[in-house]
This record gives structure tokens, sequence and C-alpha cells, in this order.
């Protein structure tokens, strides 16, 4: 190919006598194509370079390349630099690249990056357009969109749009994409605004993906005031064959001298795996210092890995640890098969003896969950077989003070006092017994694995309004069978006399408890009276509220009682 370069000077008349240059570029081809012959212009004024850039381009085999004009103007002191477009296309391919214009005022270098395209074999390929505005002292750059495809795809970047004011410096990196085979591949944009001396940087997404894959990747957001650096760090993902791949947003906001950083997430996954990494969100105050980690995971064969982010919020130089309710750690839910599942964070459900609970649910089938915050380290060692009538523990994480626990969140389903205030007259006996039974058979079950809840009482189980199915929770004050202290609303009386008890005892007075405030609505009184109950569920009340805790029944002996074994109720 033969490139003739013609430059035409002419004198023109201008404010100061300026001149005006004209560079024009020719290009030859082969096999009988037409010649294309593309000029730019450019006119200044007080003292004013302007440069435009030319664009040359070949093309081979009957293909119609049009490669659009480029347009400034400038103003006062203004240096305005606009740079090259440039395309290559084959086999009968209709490439088209937009025009780009600016415009500025009063002392202000503004650039305007320039957009790149190829495509092959009957490909559309649409590159949104960048603009930009700045206004007094503002440098302002927007990093180039380059992508290129192959095979029939359609493959869209968004656009990518930004102002700031006042001596500010804002760069927006740049978003670079492949793909093939038919795979459809979005970034989203980029937002950021700043002001007041401020830079800030937003990292590049780069993603690349083959074979029928769906590959998404968020936006970044993130504004700073008041000399901040900000910096949020880049998110790499890679993928193949037929896998779904999202990398979550991470959003962040600082003030007053804060050096925030998000580190990235690194994820790669292979074979039908869907792989998310949830987002990190923070937020802090007073020349506060927070980091959140990164978190890496890899996954194989049908298995979904999520990699579960922190949360933390600080004030006044003081780190903050502890897992509240802005400390939430969305954990890692295995259920009965090798199928590992996504969890999202909804709300937190409540504090007790047990930890801080929050309300979550599995992304891939609204499995709903409760993720538990605790700091009693030694109970979830005691992962046993499963039973219908306590909480279930799907899984868990050691941390280095505590423990975080996914356990089963039974829908629907309230607490019994709850229950119970909806009825607005007392239950029927037959009705405390469908309780009473399940209650009964959940204790004896921690007692046979060497836990007592040492807490039973109406607001620790969980009940099926439809159903009447209970579920005993909160095993925040679960000790083993030791002489000790003990916390609870229901506690016997040898606790109050002496200040310890024995656990089995102490189960069977909470049970007597809990059976007595089923029947009466009320704890026990001295004068209350239970004639308008059977026999046998007065024995059994008798039993279980022994002020001698030798005289008590066995534990393992009350769901052989008369009541449970006699009646008609089930």
């Amino acid at each position: 190919m033969r490139i003739q370069v013609i430059v035409i000077t002419t004198l023109h008349v201008l404010i100061n006598v300026v001149p005006q240059t004209t560079v024009c570029a020719t290009s030859s081809y082969s096999d009988g194509n037409p010649e294309a012959f593309l000029c730019a212009t450019s006119n200044s004024s007080d003292d004013v370079l302007q440069a435009t850039v030319s664009a040359m381009s070949s093309c081979t085999d009957d293909v119609l390349q049009a490669i659009a004009c480029v347009m400034s103007s400038c103003t006062d002191d203004v240096l305005q630099a606009i740079a090259c477009v440039m395309s290559s296309c084959t086999d009968d391919v209709l490439q088209a690249i937009a025009c780009v214009m600016s415009s500025c005022t009063d002392d202000v270098l503004q650039a305007i990056a320039c957009v790149m395209s190829s495509c092959t074999d009957d490909v559309l390929q649409a590159i949104a357009c960048v603009m930009s505005s700045c206004t007094d002292d503002v440098l302002q750059a927007i990093a180039c969109v380059m992508s290129s495809c192959t095979d029939d795809v359609l493959q869209a970047i968004a656009c990518v749009m930004s102002s700031c004011t006042d001596d500010v410096l804002q760069a927006i990196a740049c978003v670079m994409s492949s793909c093939t085979d038919d795979v459809l591949q979005a970034i989203a944009c980029v937002m950021s605004s700043c002001t007041d001396d401020v830079l800030q940087a937003i990292a590049c997404v780069m993603s690349s993906c083959t074979d029928d894959v769906l590959q998404a990747i968020a936006c970044v957001m993130s504004s700073c005031t008041d000399d901040v650096l900000q910096a949020i760090a880049c998110v790499m993902s890679s993928c193949t064959d037929d896998v779904l791949q999202a990398i979550a947003c991470v959003m962040s906001s600082c003030t007053d001298d804060v050096l925030q950083a998000i580190a990235c997430a690194m994820s790669s996954c292979s074979d039908d795996i869907l792989q998310a990494t949830v987002c990190a969100m923070s937020s802090c105050t007073d020349d506060v210092l927070q980091t959140i980690a990164c978190a890496t995971s890899n996954s194989s064969d049908d298995v979904l890995q999520a990699t579960v982010s922190a949360m933390s919020s600080c004030s006044d130089d003081v780190p903050s640890i502890c897992c509240d309710m802005s400390t939430l750690v969305l954990m890692l839910l295995k259920l009965q098969s090798v199928r590992q599942r996504t969890l999202c964070h909804l709300s937190q459900l409540g504090e007790g003896g047990f930890g801080t609970v929050y309300a979550a649910t599995c992304l891939d089938d609204g499995l709903q969950v409760s993720i538990c915050i605790t700091y009693n380290i030694y109970l979830a060692n005691h992962f046993c077989p499963r039973v219908e009538e306590i909480i279930q523990l799907l899984d868990w994480r050691v941390e280095s003070d505590h423990y975080i626990l996914v356990l089963e969140r039974p829908v629907p389903s309230e607490e019994l006092n709850w229950f119970l205030l909806r009825q607005m007259v007392n239950i029927e006996e037959d009705v405390s017994w469908v309780i009473m039974r399940q209650a009964t058979f959940a204790a004896q079950t921690c007692c046979r694995r060497g836990v007592l809840h040492r807490d039973i009482k109406m607001e620790n189980i969980l009940i099926n309004p439809d159903t009447l199915k209970v579920k005993l929770i909160d095993f925040g004050c679960g000790d083993f069978l030791v002489l000790t202290e003990m916390g609870s609303t229901y506690c016997p009386p040898e606790y109050l006399m002496t200040g310890q008890y024995h656990g089995e005892p102490a189960t069977l007075w909470s049970l007597g408890i809990l059976l007595f405030a089923l029947l009466c609505g009320d704890f026990p009184k001295i004068q209350t009276s239970l004639s308008s109950f059977c026999i046998e569920c007065c024995d059994i009340i008798c039993r279980c509220l022994q002020f001698d805790p030798k005289q008590r029944i066995e534990l393992e002996k009350l769901s052989l009682h008369n009541w449970f074994m006699v009646n008609t109720f089930g």
C-alpha cells in the first residue's frame, strides 16, 4: 500500500493573524477498489494550538469502509486534541465509526480518547459514545473503549460519563473485553464524581469468556470529598464451558482524610460452575483506615461456590470487628448434597443468648435460612444428624474468636409466645399436647447428645401456625452436664436458692413451666387451679414442677408418661 500525505498551508485572516493548517491523508487499494481521501482542518485564535489527528485505513475484497470525520473548535488559550479512529474489516463487512465532537472554554484541556473496533463475518458491533464536559481549569480524560468479536456476536459496551469541577483530576480507566462463539458479554458502566482537589481513580474491568458463556461484571461506583484518596481495585475473572460468573459490585464512600481500600476479588471456574463473589460495602469517618481483604475461590464439577465478603464500619480511629448489622458476613451454605449455594443478606432477625441472627435467602432456589454469629465455639463441634424438632445446623465457619453458623429458617413460622397471643383465648389441651410432645422429644435428644439447652421457653420455640410443627432454637445458653450459673426466665428454685442447678432437673422444670403456660396462658401461681384439665395432664405438670429436683420425673421417662401415651389427641 502507498500513502501520500499532502500539507497545504493557507493564510487566513484571523485575530492576531493565526495560520490555518489542513492535513490530508490518501490511501491506495488493490483489486479495483476506490481510493478514499480524508482531510482534517482546524482554526485557532489567541495563541491556540489545535491538532486534529488523521485516520488511515486499508481494506480488501469488496469492502465498504467509512471513517467518520473529526471536528473540533477551541477558544482562549485552549489545547484540544482528539485522538484518531482506526478500523479494519474483511469479507463483506460494513463498519461505521461515529464521529467525536467536543467543545471547551476558559483555560480547559479536554481530551476525548479514541474508539477502536474490528469485526469479521457479518457481525454487528456497537460501541457506545463517550461524552464529557468540563469547566474552570479542569483536566478530564476519558479512556477508550476497545472490543473485538467474532462469529455472529453482539457485544455492547456501555458508555462512560463523568463530570468534575474545581482543579480536579479525574481518570476513568478503560473497559476491555473479547468474546467468541455466540457470547453475549455486557460490561456495566462506570460513573464517578469528585470535588475539591480530589484524586479519584477507578480501576479497569477486564474479562474474557468462551463457548456459550454469559459473563457480567457489575459496575463500580464511588464518591469522595475533601482531600480523599479512594482506590477501588479491579475485578478480574475468566470462565469456560457453559459457565455463568458474576462478580458483584463494590461500593464505598469516605470523608475527612480517609484512606479506604477495597481489595480485589479473583475467581476461576470451569465445567458448569456458577461462582459468585459477593460484594463488599464499607463506610468510615474521622481519620479511619479501613481495609476489606480480598477473597479467592475456585470450584469445579457442578459446584456453586460463594466467596463471602466482609462488611465493617468504623469511627474515631477505632477498628470495628464485632458482628452487628453492619458487619454481617454472608456464609457458604452447604446442603445435604455436593452442590453449594449462594446466600443473599436480607435483614436482622434479632439477638439473644445464641448471638446475633440474620435472615438470608438462597439465591438458587429461594430457600430461607438464618445466619448466626455466636461466640460459643464449643457447641458447633457437636454436629449431629438432623432432628425435625431442633433447628438444623446447615453449615458453620470458624473465625478467630467466634463461629458463624448457617441455620435452617422454617417458613412460615413464628415464636410460640406470639402464636398464643394471636389466639385471643387459651389454647385447648389437645393443641398443648401436640406442642409439648415435640418440645419434650427435642429436649431429650439434646440430653442424649450431651448438650442441654438450659433456656427452654416460648421465645425459643418456633411453630408453624398451619401444621403446629415446632422447632427448638437459640442454643446460646447450651452447656454440658456440669454445675454452673444459669440465666433463664424459667429458672428452677434450686438455682434461686443456691445459685446452682443440675441440667436434667432444670430442663424438666422448664418443660413443666412451658406446659402450664400453654394451658393457662400465664405462669404458675399458688391459687391457680388445674381442675379443668384431665388427670394425666395435671400429674405430668406436678411431676415436672416438684420443688425438690430429686423428686422430679426423669427426662427420659417424660415421653412415656400417661398423658403422652394414653390420650387420643394424636
